[in-house]
């Protein structure tokens, strides 16, 4: 079995600063806050290519049925009414934005609930990106809704459509958070987007954490708060318009516009600070998850890296897959 993964050291996305103070975590999984605008990510962390190898290429599979849920028929998943209210919310967001022409991108797009709710009320013109989407999945959302889904990376979509349509809108529902180079990702939707184009995104706020360390997740590369996001958004040519309630309780949820002239950048440096005292209001989570580091590197040693990112994976999944369990009872 693979022992070692190839981890890759990332200026910050927001700063470009190369100083990091690593809060919790072990060779694969080191969750860090940047010294200067106080941005919490992974650092070290695998490029695209490893995180598309290693761990997306049966994300949904594991996340929604591997363990306990039965195999779904996706005509018989797609002939059902939708019934999704993160989609029906997104749908109430951006409707008042966007008219019935307007060229909808969803990146991460999931089984295509938004996309097909978008559609059902009057959207001609939805696509989405989903690296893991099973074929089915994808013939039943072209012939039942005539929606196209596209199973491959951001980037390698952006460069096979080189340069040939713009989008009005982009949404991003629970998918910043899993970006490597966050950075390179909006300069490309900046790229990609018409005139007074919009983002509409959902992330979790590092702030609304109700228990910090139990909510790190080695699929989640980065942990926002207003403050970081906004800065990122500003960088990359995109101005933050609107906040709306979230659906989820630990997350926030934005609409930003794009910018024709990209404003000079002003760093809060005290975001450091806050963030890093949110962080040890629990005390006792704070020490109990830095001194359990010994145990997980035991782990490593023992059984290697990959060995602990599948394991500690599929724990997450199974724990998930679980109250998903019950929740149907």
């Amino acid at each position: 079995m693979e022992q070692t993964i190839e981890k890759f050291f990332f200026t910050c996305p927001v700063c470009n600063s190369q100083k990091y103070q690593t809060i919790y975590g072990v060779s694969v999984f080191n969750v860090c806050l940047c010294a200067s605008c106080g941005l919490v990510c992974l650092n070290p962390r695998m490029d695209e290519k490893g995180y598309m190898e290693k761990l997306y290429k049966n994300y949904r599979k594991d996340l929604f049925g591997v363990y306990l849920a039965d195999d779904v028929d996706a005509k018989e998943f797609y002939g059902k009414p939708i019934e999704s209210p993160a989609a029906e919310k997104a749908y109430n967001h951006v409707k008042e934005y966007l008219s019935e022409e307007a060229e909808i991108l969803e990146v991460g797009c999931g089984a295509g609930e938004t996309l097909i709710v978008l559609k059902q009320n009057g959207f001609r013109n939805v696509m989405g990106i989903e690296p893991d989407l099973d074929e089915g999945s994808r013939r039943s959302l072209k012939e039942l809704y005539d929606i196209e889904c596209y199973n491959k990376s951001f980037s390698e979509f952006v460069e096979e459509l080189g340069g040939k349509k713009k989008f009005d809108c982009i949404i991003l529902d629970q998918v910043i958070e899993h970006f490597v180079e966050p950075d390179k990702n909006f300069n490309m939707m900046y790229s990609l987007m018409a005139k007074n184009g919009i983002l509409y995104i959902a992330t979790p706020d590092i702030y609304k954490f109700n228990k910090p360390f139990l909510q790190f997740a080695i699929p989640h590369t980065f942990y926002f708060s207003r403050t970081t996001i906004e800065i990122l958004l500003k960088k990359c040519g995109f101005r933050v318009e609107k906040y709306f309630d979230s659906l989820q309780h630990f997350s926030m949820t934005l609409l930003a516009r794009k910018e024709e002239h990209i404003e000079p950048i002003e760093y809060d440096h005290l975001e450091r600070g806050r963030v890093l005292a949110y962080l040890k209001k629990n005390m006792f989570l704070f020490i109990l998850f830095k001194s359990k580091r010994f145990i997980e590197e035991m782990f490593i040693k023992v059984f290697g890296e990959y060995a602990y990112l599948k394991t500690r994976v599929f724990l997450k999944n199974l724990v998930v897959a679980l109250i998903k369990r019950l929740k149907r009872k």
